[in-house]
């Protein structure tokens, strides 16, 4: 007998659709009344022997494929078990309850932090920045320095070895991540594990299907059990704003329904979990607005990290803790991106170099700075400022150092305020040649040949 489909006076506003029984196993019928279920539909046994009703809106029922319809169309006495069994676990007071405990059963628990004491243990993190400053670099040396025990950002060896958990995909494993992390930084390959895919079952098609991995509900339930087996000290989210599953990241509740299972694994498992961020461009708005589109991330999260580039000095960064709910900030520090030469195949990657120079800058003036155009800049330079660049842009933007170092002392401008004048500006020394024949070129940062500097081979 074909399936039928009908208005129900028992399902207002929906229709029903009868089903009559023939075999089918109940570890096969188990799933696809689950999956049934979650998509809106309810069942029904009447209890008049031969029949089943499929309740729901009749969009819900039109989207039942033929290949389904058919296996529902098989089932018997095992569709009714399963409608029983449901029916139970419903029955009952259906209020709203919530659940409750006391400080009491309650134990107290220090904040601990991965080796380095930067970055927290058993806590949802950001790293956050515009694009092309270092963040991708800085979290890909965190990872390889937990793979091999060390504290980061120092490189020192503090623990064992652990496990890494990377889930990225604008950066290729065979181009970029390997090379950075294993070739360049030593990280050992064995400890760090990507996630390519996410692979869920099509009940209806009864195969495996890949996606791209998200904070869906799927997503976190297989990140779960991948947690479990590796127990990674550290995962990294790389963009956190690309892998939220289709929540829109401008609405506060849609990001906290995405973070808040992501947080909740990081402190079951005592897990590092950070979340690669990108700024938005309003201005005008507090830092803790600034960081993607809606203020759940920066309230969710329980340390911000910022990355910004020095207003000093176009090449060094600044690497600065803005938020800390669970321990101290941690004074900010300056790093750069260094090409270091790994071989004539992979030739040189783009590594971070920690420096001990103080940061005498604040986050909000780095933000203020990164926002000026050249006109306003120009604006507010001093003279000897405006003297270097002047020199500079006669020869195209690259002088020899002695003879921009003559000219300004003709003009009475002394070499140490020359020499400020050239780091406020970011202009780039190069040493052309070995010895005493080498010379040193002063060039504005325009007109520099690459945005690294480079280590000599090793």
């Amino acid at each position: 007998m074909p399936a039928t489909s009908s208005s129900d006076a028992g399902a207002p506003g929906g229709a029903a659709m009868t089903l009559n029984g023939a075999a089918l196993r109940l570890d096969e019928a188990r799933p696809l009344f689950v999956e049934l279920l979650r998509s809106g539909l309810s069942f029904e046994d009447p209890g008049n022997g031969d029949a089943v009703l499929i309740k729901g809106a009749q969009s819900e029922l039109a989207k039942l494929d033929q290949a389904t319809t058919e296996r529902l169309r098989t089932l018997k006495p095992e569709l009714r078990v399963l409608i029983a069994e449901h029916s139970q676990a419903v029955q009952g007071d259906e209020r709203p309850t919530l659940k409750l405990r006391t400080l009491e059963a309650v134990r107290a628990e220090p904040v601990t932090y991965l080796p380095g004491d930067v970055l927290l243990e058993s806590a949802l993190q950001l790293v956050v920045g515009d694009p092309g400053l270092g963040k991708t670099r800085i979290l890909l040396e965190a990872c390889a320095h937990t793979t091999r025990g060390r504290a980061w950002p120092s490189g020192e060896a503090a623990s064992e070895p652990r496990n890494v958990l990377y889930i990225g995909h604008e950066d290729s494993a065979e181009q970029v991540i390997r090379p950075v992390v294993v070739e360049g930084l030593g990280g050992d390959p064995a400890r760090f594990h990507i996630i390519d895919a996410l692979e869920v079952s099509d009940l209806r098609r009864k195969t495996r299907r890949e996606s791209m991995f998200c904070l869906s509900e799927d997503g976190i339930e297989a990140l779960d059990r991948t947690m479990d087996e590796l127990r990674p000290a550290l995962i990294v989210i790389d963009p956190i704003t690309g892998h939220l599953g289709g929540a829109d990241s401008f609405k506060d509740a849609e990001v906290r329904e995405r973070l808040m299972p992501l947080a909740r694994l990081a402190q079951k498992y005592g897990a590092g979990v950070i979340g690669n961020g990108h700024m938005n461009k309003d201005q005008q708005r507090a830092v803790a607005y600034r960081v993607g589109g809606s203020i759940a991330f920066y309230a969710v999260a329980r340390a911000v990290f910022y990355v910004v580039q020095d207003p000093h000095n176009p090449l060094r960064r600044a690497f600065f803790h803005k938020k800390g709910n669970m321990a101290e900030l941690v004074a900010a520090r300056g790093f750069s991106i260094v090409g270091r030469y790994l071989d004539e195949r992979l030739n040189s990657v783009g590594v971070p170099s920690w420096d001990a120079e103080p940061v005498d800058f604040t986050l909000e003036e780095a933000l203020r700075a990164s926002a000026e155009t050249d006109e306003s800049r120009q604006k507010r330079e001093s003279v000897p400022q405006q003297v270097l660049r002047s020199i500079l842009l006669a020869r195209s933007g690259k002088a020899l150092a002695t003879e921009v170092q003559a000219i300004a002392a003709t003009m009475g401008i002394a070499e140490r305020t020359l020499d400020r004048a050239k780091s406020v500006l970011g202009v780039v020394s190069q040493r052309e040649g070995f010895g005493p024949q080498s010379v040193v070129w002063w060039l504005l940062p325009a007109a520099a040949e690459s945005g690294v500097k480079w280590e000599a081979p090793r």
